[in-house]
C-alpha cells in the first residue's frame, strides 16, 4: 500500500479527513452473500496499483461452465447498477496473485463473475468494504488475461474500469492486502456513454447532463459563479505573499519565490477537479474516473512547461484559510514555495449537500 506521496502532489490538506464513495440519490440494490463466500485474506502486498487497458476478450457461454468459471463465488448477471455483499467468509485462492500487488499470490480471494448486459464501460469498485482491498479483472475464465489491476484508488478502496462487449463475460476478483480480510462490499456500475441523446444509457436514474458521467461535457469551466471565481483570485494573491515572504516547510527552507501568474487553462482544470469532488462527495487526487491531475490539465489544454504540480483543500470557507493549511502542510507546502512553478490555476467549488462542503484545486506548471 502506498503510504508516502510526492512533494508534486501531497495527499491531502492538514487535519482533513478522507471522504468515501461518492452519493448517489438511491443506492442499488445489495446481492448479500451468506457463509461461505468471500474470506481470509491472505498475504502481504506490495503498495500501489496499475490500471491495464480494457481487453474485448473473453467467453460468450450462456452459464459459466465448470472449468473456466471453476473460481466463481457469486453470479452477477442483473441490470446494473448492482452492489454484492459478502459477509467474508472462507475460500481459497482460485484465481492466482493480482498483476498490480504480486504478494497476494496464496491470498484468498472473493469472486464475482459479471456477463455485460451491454457494450460500454462498467465501473467496479471495492468501497465500503472493511478492509484494504486489491481489485483485478480477468477475461476468458478465472485464469485468462488480465484487463484491469488497482490498489488505494481511495483510502484502502480499489476502483478499476473496464470495456467490455455486450454479453462478454469477465470474473472480477477482491484480494486483501498485508493478509488483511472483512466484509467485502462490491459495486458495479454503467457509464453514460451519450450525453446528448435523452436516455438513461447505463441505468442509474440519471440522463444526459443530469449523470455525472456527462461532467466534462456538460460543465464550462470559462462559465464560473462570480463568487467563486473571486474566492479563486484571492486565493493566488494569499499564495504569493507566502511565497513572497519564504518559509520553513517542515525542515526545508526556501527563500521567497517570484509571483506566479493565473493560466486560464490550468484554472478550467483546477475548477473542474474541484466541481467534481463537490458534486460527488469525494477528495482524492485521482478522479473517479481514474485520470490524475497531469491528465485532467491536458483534457482542458494547457501544454505548458514543466515541472507540474496540484494541491487539494478542502472544507474551509476562505481563500485564507485554505492557504495557511496548505502552508501548514510539508509537502503541499513545498509545492507552493517551489521556484519552479511559474503559473497556476485556482479553482474552487462549493457543494452544501458533500462532507467537506468547500473544495479547493491548484494546478500548478512551469510556464504557460
Amino acid at each position: 500500500m502506498n503510504t508516502g506521496k510526492s512533494t508534486l502532489f501531497a495527499a491531502c490538506c492538514l487535519n482533513l479527513v478522507m471522504i468515501g464513495c461518492a452519493l448517489e440519490d438511491e443506492d442499488p440494490s445489495p446481492i448479500v452473500i451468506g457463509d461461505g463466500a468471500g474470506g481470509e485474506m491472505g498475504s502481504p502486498a506490495p503498495g500501489g496499483g496499475v490500471m491495464e487497458p480494457g481487453g474485448t476478450g473473453g467467453t460468450n457461454a450462456p452459464n459459466p461452465g465448470p472449468t473456466v468459471f471453476d473460481c466463481v463465488d457469486v453470479e452477477v448477471t442483473d441490470t446494473i447498477p448492482v452492489v454484492v455483499e459478502s459477509d467474508g467468509g472462507s475460500t481459497g485462492d482460485d484465481v492466482g496473485p493480482a498483476s498490480c500487488a504480486a504478494s497476494t499470490r496464496g491470498s484468498a480471494d472473493f469472486v464475482a463473475f459479471f456477463r455485460a448486459p451491454y457494450a460500454g464501460d462498467f465501473t467496479l469498485s471495492t468501497v465500503g468494504s472493511s478492509f484494504d482491498t486489491v481489485l483485478h479483472v480477468r477475461v476468458g475464465g478465472c485464469t485468462g488475461r488480465t484487463v484491469a489491476c488497482n490498489d488505494d484508488f481511495m483510502a484502502m478502496a480499489s476502483q478499476a474500469t473496464v470495456t467490455l462487449a455486450a454479453g462478454q463475460e469477465a470474473v472480477i476478483v477482491v484480494d486483501g492486502f498485508n493478509g488483511m480480510s472483512g466484509a467485502v462490499r462490491l459495486e458495479i456500475s454503467g457509464k453514460e456513454d451519450a450525453c446528448a441523446d435523452g436516455e438513461d444509457n447505463d441505468g442509474d436514474g440519471n440522463a444526459d447532463c443530469e449523470d455525472t458521467d456527462c461532467f466534462l461535457l456538460c460543465e464550462d469551466p470559462a462559465d464560473w459563479p462570480a463568487d467563486w471565481a473571486d474566492k479563486e483570485d484571492e486565493m493566488l494573491a494569499y499564495t504569493n505573499e507566502a511565497r513572497a515572504a519564504g518559509a520553513m516547510c517542515a525542515q526545508d527552507r526556501f527563500d521567497p519565490a517570484p509571483p506566479m501568474t493565473m493560466n486560464q487553462f490550468a484554472r478550467y482544470a483546477a475548477r473542474l477537479h474541484s466541481r467534481d469532488m463537490a458534486m460527488q462527495n469525494y477528495f482524492e487526487h485521482m478522479s473517479l474516473d481514474g485520470r490524475m491531475f497531469d491528465q485532467r490539465m491536458r483534457a482542458v489544454g494547457f501544454d505548458g512547461g514543466q515541472p507540474w504540480g496540484e494541491n487539494l483543500a478542502g472544507g474551509q470557507p476562505d481563500a485564507a484559510d485554505a492557504v495557511t493549511g496548505l502552508m501548514n502542510s510539508p509537502g503541499h507546502c513545498r509545492n507552493i514555495m517551489n521556484a519552479d512553478f511559474r503559473v497556476v490555476g485556482m479553482g474552487y467549488a462549493f457543494d452544501r449537500s458533500s462532507s467537506l462542503k468547500h473544495y479547493w484545486t491548484q494546478n500548478f506548471g512551469g510556464s504557460d
